[in-house]
């Protein structure tokens, strides 16, 4: 088995990604103040003014600063709690957010806040609460928080044996040193391009350590990673790499290790702790929570290798970031560990199947709204959008090839008919895109009277309903045609078999149907685990009706719903603690569920087809 922290390749220049040197930062504040009769109108425009300035003073010309009483992520910081909004929050855009909470209790002013850099897509730690005695050292207590954590973005932009990191802002004219030494570590992540939209991904268990700063804001920095399969390559779909400073300082080190499969603690493990470049290792021992704990202080990072008898069975860079406790899940068997880059590669790669399957219903719903206005721009819309969709099919596709060599180069097989399914299912999507493309392009070439016009945005809105599952509304819109076109017997044809196939027969059918449209695209993870049952029961009762229609509305919400999950599970790997793993075996057993389900309404829905 090969372990690597850092691994030696020949040099490349990354220059899809702009580093934005002379581009100033963009910091959004975002204020939420809690409803409280001390909180007059007057504070509320205080404290924005008030903040805004302090910022605008101390960033000078290195950021701009906007202040903000309303963002739509309150929504999900009101049902679900700051830390775990931004934790989920997965935007990408040129902007840093700190949402900044502030109540007022037993006499005294509280303040939360918790940050999210969206070039990066990452959240930033979790912080203290402030508190103040007086009003008036209210916003100088945000300003100063903002202010202390402050992370520059660095852009990738060549690998060798060290990494070129490029920062943002660095030709403004403002020393950047400040904020960035030698020692520091960068977190890691991905930019990927999918659908026409960015996204960012963590690298996990990767970090770059400065080695040295240049006066241009040019750091040269080694990268240390845990899986050899995380080198800093332009694959598929890669923009490039973009990268955080984390908020790093002295003290101990804490590592939780679980058991990859179990979730549970791993109890007497043997781990070797070092400070990269020198130094004696730390020998520890894991307790019966999984937990071991140097007593030795660490500088802004360390490195970690988890031992079975004399073998490393992993090794894995450690920030050090004050109050958190790294949770590491491993597998202690022989070859496993090499394995697990590859598992997640492989969960990421379906993930983003399904996430694609979901986009392609969304976009047939806006596709058919834009008929509503015209021909036209429902076609336009169409052209732009099917090159992108047959990308991600291309990107999927030699993803799944890459995968399949990788396991099969280490003697084991992979099972990706889930991922295929899905990818299945945006082909068929992409042949049907090109043909709505081809008919309306042919009926705009041909266009003779209004009114025939209109009966091509009819007939082809009768269509993306149903490829959306709104039969309903795709029989009001033929019955609409027939009464245009009483003469055409095809389109008499066609509402006759639509109407066959959507008749319910009996009250256990319609309320099956019922089920599907009104309450399975509602539920949420203890929802989907309570009626889980319940919708296979009415898949039954829609297959003993021949009911092939119904279950294509499921296939779209489970799309929805699989991604989700997904999510969630990933969140939930990155901290430990009793009721999270709990929650992540409910979301697997969930999961395996939906996917049963899915699997068996596709083979339904595709026996019609054969």
């Amino acid at each position: 088995m090969v372990l690597l922290f850092w691994v030696f390749v020949a040099s490349r220049t990354l220059a899809a990604l702009d580093p934005e040197t002379k581009k100033p930062y963009r910091i959004q504040v975002v204020l939420r103040v809690a409803p409280n009769r001390v909180f007059t109108p007057l504070f509320h425009d205080q404290l924005q003014r008030e903040v805004g300035n302090r910022l605008r003073l101390a960033f000078g010309a290195l950021a701009k600063i906007e202040v903000a009483r309303e963002h739509p992520l309150f929504s999900a910081i009101d049902t679900k709690g700051l830390d775990h909004a931004v934790e989920t929050w997965d935007a990408v855009s040129g902007r840093a957010t700190h949402f900044v909470l502030v109540d007022y209790v037993a006499g005294t002013y509280q303040i939360r806040t918790r940050s999210y850099d969206g070039m990066t897509g990452l959240p930033g730690p979790a912080t203290l609460p402030l508190r103040s005695p007086d009003r008036t050292g209210v916003a100088g207590a945000i300003a100063q928080r903002i202010e202390s954590s402050f992370s520059p973005v660095g852009t990738v932009t060549e690998v060798d044996k060290m990494v070129t990191l490029k920062l943002k802002g660095a030709d403004l004219g403002v020393p950047l040193d400040r904020w960035v030494k030698p020692g520091h570590v960068f977190a890691v992540s991905r930019i990927t391009q999918a659908n026409g939209k960015q996204r960012a991904t963590r690298v996990d268990w990767a970090l770059l350590e400065v080695r040295s700063v240049a006066d241009a804001g040019v750091l040269h920095c080694k990268y240390w990673q845990r899986y050899q399969e995380d080198a800093l390559t332009e694959t598929a779909g890669t923009l490039g790499y973009r990268a955080l400073l984390l908020p790093t300082s002295p003290g101990r080190v804490k590592v939780q290790l679980l058991d990859e499969t179990t979730l549970q603690p791993l109890d007497g493990v043997r781990l070797r702790v070092r400070i990269p470049g020198g130094g004696k290792p730390v020998e520890l021992l894991t307790n019966r929570d999984g937990l071991a704990i140097t007593r030795e202080h660490f500088p802004h990072f360390a490195l970690v290798r988890v031992l079975s008898g004399d073998a490393v069975r992993a090794q894995f860079p450690v920030e050090r970031i004050a109050g958190r406790t790294v949770v590491a899940r491993v597998k202690l068997k022989e070859d496993r560990e090499s394995l697990a880059a590859l598992e997640v590669r492989h969960s990421a790669w379906l993930r983003r199947a399904y996430e694609n399957v979901r986009i392609s219903f969304e976009r047939t719903a806006e596709l058919s709204a834009l008929l509503n206005q015209s021909l036209q721009a429902a076609l336009d819309a169409a052209k732009k959008r099917l090159p992108l969709l047959e990308e991600e099919i291309t990107y999927l596709t030699r993803e799944a090839d890459q995968l399949t060599r990788h396991f099969r180069d280490k003697k084991r097989t992979l099972d990706l008919r889930e991922g295929e399914q899905q990818i299945a299912e945006l082909r068929a999507q992409a042949k049907a895109l090109g043909e709505f493309i081809g008919r309306v392009d042919l009926a705009l070439k041909d266009a003779g009277p209004e009114k025939s016009v209109g009966l091509v945005q009819l007939s082809e809105r009768a269509r993306l309903l149903q490829a959306e599952a709104d039969f309903a509304g795709a029989i009001r819109v033929f019955e609409q045609l027939r009464q245009i076109r009483p003469e055409q017997k095809e389109i008499q044809d066609r509402l006759d078999r639509l109407k066959k196939a959507w008749q319910t027969h009996g009250k256990e059918h319609e309320a099956a149907r019922q089920f599907f449209y009104d309450v399975w695209p509602s539920l949420d993870v203890p929802g989907l685990r309570a009626k889980l049952e319940d919708a296979r029961k009415h898949l039954a009762t829609c297959k003993a009706a021949g009911d092939r229609l119904t279950p294509i509305k499921l296939l779209g919400v489970n799309a929805r719903h699989t991604v989700n999950l997904k999510k969630q599970l990933d969140q939930l790997k990155r901290t430990d603690n009793e009721d999270n793993r709990n929650k992540a075996k409910a979301i697997l057993q969930i999961s395996a569920g939906l996917l049963r389900l899915h699997q068996d309404a596709a083979a339904w829905i595709g026996a019609t087809k054969k």
